[in-house]
């Protein structure tokens, strides 16, 4: 049997297997056959992916089947549950005369293409919406990309600037702007989180059998179309990091992160106690398995966030802080626990030269920064500086999204960005008086919470893959919660009915 089918039927057996699990917590959230078309979406995506013997048949194909999944659930929703589900390879769309190629396109172009710009284009249609530039996450990310498309004409045609500016609305505006304007209703913001959390569930499953054996399964789908991949097998001591559909480990537990703080906003809905715990465990296993330390540092920020955020403050964090402490101690005389600890971040000796290799990026690229501080520069990479820093595989890692930001455009590039989740995350900190309910609340702080996960997350790895799409998507869920309630009061000046969702 090839390795592609083998590897299928364990992915379908695995979503069979978390959909069992996972399905008795989500029943008093999301309708039974909801599920059920939340279960097939992801096998049936998943099948298209391992059997197209092109990544060109794979394209058309789950263009077809996303525009029919369209007209059953809403953009946000099939955005969150499909975000992960294949593996983001591309491919170059040619060009014509004088254009040596169109685009390239891979499958998170792909989603946001085929689910969000219909979608977008429908929004713009809803007069009660916020329009786009009214608020100050809009207008410091209209700054951040014109920044970013306009510098590219230091070293580049315009042709190439117009396809970066194409990149941009695919990669960051449509994911943002189709959530911050999509949701509107509580209910709303619970279904989304509800399909983001099924479906990293299904992916925590897959991580685990990668994990025991040894075997990364979307290995086959590049082999299959014949494009080279990113999914290197890559051990920590001597076990094997997982990956699943994701381009690289630190990228499958940053989606674990996510998922972990989305899951405490649904939770309270979840009454039954064994069935939620079973869904804690499922993404705590699935945060474990990429063996990946920046998303464990991430998940303790959540936690801390979290705990700061909410009642009796104080106490808890003392009680964590204690818990901490005492475990260290505990885990060095458990059989298997010098293990444990030789893994953990700041503590462990295993890949010490990882966390060097972070410092010595940051120290170097101080320097660079400094010859160009306030746009930065194209040729950065090729400065004796950063020179040095070339790994074994002949590449330089910008494993630090801050620091390649302002490596390319400057301290006002940086300064846009992190202005720009600034203007998310301050407003979040801040006690809201229109939070009329418990539920409202812990909606906000734990997005409040995965926001500063992530930012935290990022200052350890580059934006590749997924990382950078739900970045901008969970920033949009921010400002979107951020209004909730205002679409309500602004209806009746505009005589719109407020149950529309895109």
């Amino acid at each position: 049997m090839p390795e592609n089918v083998r590897a299928l039927l364990v992915i379908l057996l695995a979503t069979f297997a978390a959909s069992y699990f996972v399905r008795p917590a989500l029943s008093g959230l999301i309708d039974p056959d909801r599920l059920t078309r939340w279960r097939n979406a992801w096998m049936v995506m998943s099948s298209l992916a391992f059997l197209s013997p092109d990544i060109w048949i794979f394209f058309f194909l789950a263009t077809l089947y996303l525009r029919y999944l369209s007209r059953q659930e809403p953009a946000p929703l099939i955005y969150a549950l499909m975000l992960c589900v294949v593996p983001p390879l591309g491919a170059i769309i040619p060009g014509f005369g004088f254009i040596n190629y169109l685009f390239q396109i891979d499958y998170l172009r792909l989603l946001s293409l085929i689910v969000l710009l219909p979608a977008a284009l429908a929004l713009r249609r809803h007069s009660e919406r916020l329009a786009f530039g009214q608020n100050w996450p809009d207008r410091l990310l209209i700054g951040y990309l014109a920044l970013t498309v306009g510098l590219q004409l230091r070293d580049t045609t315009l042709t190439d600037m117009l396809r970066q500016g194409f990149y941009s609305i695919l990669d960051v505006f449509l994911p943002y702007y189709v959530m911050s304007r999509g949701l509107q209703k509580f209910e709303q913001f619970r279904e989304t989180l509800s399909a983001f959390v099924y479906a990293a569930s299904m992916i925590a499953l897959i991580a685990g059998f990668e994990f025991f054996k040894h075997w990364l399964l979307y290995k086959s789908i590049s082999a299959n179309w014949d494009i080279l991949a990113s999914n290197f097998y890559l051990d920590r001591g001597s076990s094997l990091r997982a990956v699943a559909a994701m381009i690289s480990p630190i990228a499958l537990g940053y989606v674990m992160v996510v998922a972990l703080g989305l899951l405490v906003a649904i939770s309270p809905a979840i009454p039954d106690t064994r069935t939620r715990r079973r869904i804690w465990l499922m993404l705590a296993l699935g945060l474990f398995f990429p063996l990946s330390r920046g998303p464990w540092v991430g998940a303790g920020l959540l936690l801390v966030a979290l705990l700061a955020t909410g009642p009796n403050a104080v106490k808890r964090l003392f009680m964590l802080a204690v818990l901490g402490a005492a475990s260290i101690p505990i885990l060095s005389v458990l059989p298997g626990g010098e293990k444990i600890l030789n893994l953990l971040p700041f503590i462990g000796h295993i890949d010490r030269q990882n966390i060097d290799y972070r410092h010595d990026l940051i120290e170097k690229s101080m320097i660079v920064i400094r010859r160009n501080p306030l746009f930065g520069s194209v040729n950065f990479l090729q400065t004796p500086e950063m020179q040095s820093l070339i790994q074994g595989q002949g590449i330089i890692d910008l494993v630090n999204t801050y620091i390649g930001i302002a490596l390319g455009y400057g301290l006002v590039g940086v300064s846009l960005f992190a202005g720009f989740f600034a203007s998310i995350v301050l407003p979040l900190l801040r006690r809201n008086d229109t939070d009329t309910d418990a539920a409202t609340a812990l909606l906000r702080r734990s997005l409040l919470a995965v926001l500063l996960a992530i930012l935290l997350m990022i200052f350890t790895v580059s934006p590749i893959g997924v990382i950078s799409y739900l970045y901008w998507t969970v920033a949009g869920i921010g400002v979107a919660c951020l209004n909730l309630g205002r679409a309500t009061e602004r209806a009746p000046h505009h005589g719109v009915a407020q149950n529309s969702y895109v």
